[in-house]
C-alpha cells in the first residue's frame, strides 16, 4: 500500500513539474510574441475617443492589428490639420482624420502625402436642434435663414457647411465652437441647429430630448470624410507595416457589418460613460446610414467630392494633383481589385 501511495505522490510531483514548465514556456512564448510586435503610433483627430472611429477601435480591441504583428498606440492630435502634421513630423506613422490635408500638403508644400484607406466613407454629421418649430431638413434649401453650429475651421464640418451655403446661395450663418462644446450653442440660443458626430447626436436625443432633424450621410452620399493618411517616405520605409495596418482595418470593417452587437460592446469599452441606450442608438445609426465603408479602399467618387469642396473654399487649387495622393495599392492587395 505504501508503495502504491509513493507512486501516486511521485506521479503528482512529475505532473506538477511538467505543468509548471509548460506554463513557463507558454508565458515565455507570449512574452516573446509581445516583444516582436511592431510598435505603431497613429495620430487621431480630437482629444478623446469618438464613435465614428469605431472600426479603428474594433481593430485594436479584437486583436486584428496584433494578428498582423502590430502593437498600435493612439496619439490624440487635435484638429484635422494637426493630425497630418503629426505624420509629417514623424510623431506617427499613420493619421486618422480628414484625408484632404495630405492633398493640401502635397500641393502647397510639395510633401509626399498619401491617402491609403478610409475609416468613414460618408459625412458623419447629424443636425440636432432643441427648437420645436424647426422641421426635418430634407434638402439644403431647408437650411436657409438658420444659424448652424460647427467645429472650428479648417475642420471638415465647417468646410462642408460653408460649401453648402455658398453653392446654394443660402442666407445661413455659421457659428463655430470648440470641439465638444456644440450643444452649448443650442442651450444659449446661439444656433438653431448644430452639427454633431455620434454619440453626441444620440446623447442629445436620449438625455436631453433634442431632435435629430438632418442626416448628412443621407443628403450627401459618398464622401471621403475620414481617411488613413501617411507619407511616401513611410511607405518606402515600412511597406509591410502599411499592408498589415490596412489588413487589420479591413478585418474590423467586416466585423462591424457581420457582428453589430459585438461592435456595440467594443464601443462600450472605449466609451464606458455612455448608457447602453445611447450606444445602441448611435452605433445602429452609423451602421444604418453606412457611415463606415464596407471596404477600406478609397472610393474615388467620394474623394473627388472632398477635393472639390476644398477647391471651392480655396484650400487647394488643383483636383488633379489631389487625385495623385491616393494610394489604393495596399487596399487592393488586401481586398482584391
Amino acid at each position: 500500500m505504501r508503495k502504491f501511495f509513493s507512486l501516486i505522490l511521485l506521479f503528482v510531483f512529475i505532473v506538477g513539474i511538467v505543468g509548471c514548465e509548460t506554463k513557463e514556456k507558454q508565458q515565455g512564448t507570449q512574452s516573446k510574441k509581445a516583444e516582436t510586435l511592431k510598435k505603431v503610433t497613429v495620430a487621431q483627430w480630437g482629444h478623446t475617443y469618438y464613435l465614428i472611429y469605431l472600426p479603428f477601435y474594433v481593430a485594436i480591441d479584437k486583436g486584428f492589428f496584433k494578428e498582423e504583428g502590430l502593437d498600435v498606440k493612439i496619439k490624440f492630435a487635435g484638429n484635422d490639420d494637426q493630425v497630418f502634421a503629426a505624420v509629417i513630423g514623424g510623431e506617427a506613422i499613420f493619421g486618422i482624420g480628414d484625408p484632404v490635408f495630405a492633398a493640401v500638403a502635397y500641393e502647397k508644400r510639395n510633401i509626399d502625402g498619401r491617402v491609403i484607406g478610409l475609416v468613414v466613407g460618408k459625412v458623419a454629421l447629424w443636425g440636432v436642434t432643441n427648437k420645436k418649430d424647426i422641421p426635418e431638413i430634407k434638402t439644403y434649401k431647408d437650411l436657409d435663414g438658420l444659424t448652424i453650429g460647427t467645429f472650428p475651421a479648417p475642420s471638415t464640418t465647417y468646410t462642408i457647411i460653408r460649401n453648402i451655403i455658398e453653392q446654394n446661395k443660402l442666407n445661413t450663418r455659421i457659428k463655430q465652437a470648440p470641439i465638444g462644446s456644440q450643444l452649448s450653442l443650442l442651450e444659449r440660443g446661439a444656433a438653431d441647429v448644430v452639427m454633431l458626430l455620434e454619440p453626441s447626436a444620440s446623447i442629445a436625443e436620449v438625455e436631453k430630448g433634442y431632435r435629430v432633424v438632418m442626416s448628412m450621410p443621407q443628403l450627401w452620399g459618398s464622401f471621403a470624410f475620414t481617411g488613413i493618411t501617411t507619407t511616401g517616405d513611410w511607405i518606402k520605409r515600412e511597406p509591410e507595416t502599411v499592408e498589415k495596418f490596412i489588413r487589420g482595418m479591413q478585418k474590423a470593417l467586416d466585423y462591424i457589418y457581420t457582428n453589430p452587437e459585438g461592435a456595440k460592446e467594443v464601443a462600450h469599452k472605449f466609451l464606458p460613460e455612455l448608457s447602453k441606450q445611447v450606444i445602441d442608438r448611435a452605433v445602429s445609426r452609423l451602421i444604418r446610414d453606412e457611415v463606415f465603408p464596407r471596404k477600406v479602399k478609397v472610393d474615388m467618387e467620394g474623394w473627388k467630392k472632398a477635393l472639390q469642396i476644398r477647391k471651392q473654399v480655396g484650400d487647394i487649387q488643383s483636383i488633379e494633383k489631389g487625385l495623385k495622393v491616393v494610394d489604393n495599392s495596399f487596399a487592393e492587395k488586401v481586398i482584391g481589385k
